[in-house]
């Protein structure tokens, strides 16, 4: 038992010195890049503007690609968005006329009530009176 965890130990200390050894390789060739790139500073600088130009231009290309793109899709937002707010005002117009004609159907509705009440009340005293006194309501 003893021999297995020393050599589960011994395999970990080795993976660890692996890694260790792999991190320190990396940053020795980051290092070395580092000193190149030192040595030869003046013209590390002009590919470095040479790029950042060329990245420039091309996000200067890119958005005027965009607001081209972008121009006809916000027309046509922009009128649909005006459609539906015409629309919406034809709709609230056309609600107010209705619950208009709403309200005067109801009001002719108990004109049409009342008037008939008073036509069935002066029919009832009408039948009411005698024969005689008819013919005189009558002229």
């Amino acid at each position: 038992k003893s021999l297995n965890s020393l050599l589960v130990q011994t395999n970990k200390e080795y993976d660890i010195e692996i890694n260790a050894t792999e991190q320190r390789s990396v940053e020795i060739q980051a290092h070395n890049k580092a000193i190149e790139l030192l040595a030869d500073h003046q013209t590390s600088l002009e590919k470095l503007d040479k790029i950042t130009s060329s990245v420039r231009k091309k996000l200067v290309t890119l958005a005027g690609q965009w607001e081209e793109h972008r121009k006809p899709l916000m027309e046509k937002y922009r009128q649909a968005k005006a459609a539906a707010l015409l629309r919406q005002n034809e709709n609230e117009k056309q609600l107010k006329t209705i619950n208009s004609l709403k309200e005067k159907l109801e009001s002719l509705n108990k004109q049409i009530a009342n008037k008939q009440l008073a036509k069935d009340k002066l029919q009832e005293e009408y039948d009411q009176l005698p024969k005689n006194n008819k013919e005189i309501c009558l002229y």
